[in-house]
């Protein structure tokens, strides 16, 4: 050990030269998991069996019905739901967006947008991980001027643009709420470790 008492770690599940004591598998409820193929087939990094031999349990994001989760069967499952924060928004009289991401799946996240009541006057989606250029960066916040709206982006997003650009680009806050199941879960866990 290097002194740490706990390290939390995001996409080191495959990773076996990590040892870990906890793991969960996080799946998108509205999603689930596509065609169930695995990458470059399908959404999957491995099959789904594979994954709940290791780990602990399964954390359901925004579960919806009818989206087949039954190659979860008897495993362990949690739910969480997303929750969207508007502070820092136009607020509710002046909605008119335009919207930019470079995720996963940026539809969700103009979905989201939508569903809290937002006017998508545009919307652009980028590859995951995108690396927005002045160019990039310049456009969009030309259309916004012009249609006379906000431009927003995720926070995934807007974190990785210099800080001349985040004074120009706004971002949609989400958190995580937990399952109360899934907290005391955890904290049991720990204290055994």
């Amino acid at each position: 050990s290097q002194g740490y008492d706990l390290i939390i770690m995001d996409d080191g599940f495959q990773n076996p030269q990590l040892e870990k004591d906890l793991s969960f598998i996080v799946v998108d409820g509205g999603f689930g998991f596509g065609n169930g193929l695995v990458f470059p087939s399908g959404p999957l990094r491995e099959p789904v069996e594979n994954g709940t031999k290791r780990a602990n349990a399964a954390i359901i994001v925004n579960r919806q019905d009818g989206i087949d989760l039954s190659a979860l069967g008897t495993f362990k499952q949690y739910d969480a739901d997303i929750k969207i924060h508007t502070e820092g928004l136009e607020d509710n009289a002046s909605k008119k967006i335009i919207a930019f991401a470079g995720i996963a799946r940026p539809k969700k996240f103009f979905d989201s947008l939508e569903t809290n009541g937002y006017t998508l006057h545009a919307h652009y989606a980028y590859p995951d991980h995108h690396v927005y250029t002045h160019g990039d960066l310049d456009k969009l916040v030309l259309r916004a001027k012009k249609a006379n709206a906000q431009l927003i982006t995720t926070e995934k997003d807007w974190i990785r643009l210099s800080n001349k650009w985040r004074k120009k680009v706004s971002y949609l806050k989400i958190s995580i709420e937990l399952d109360d199941r899934f907290k005391q879960a955890l904290f049991r866990a720990l204290d055994k470790l």
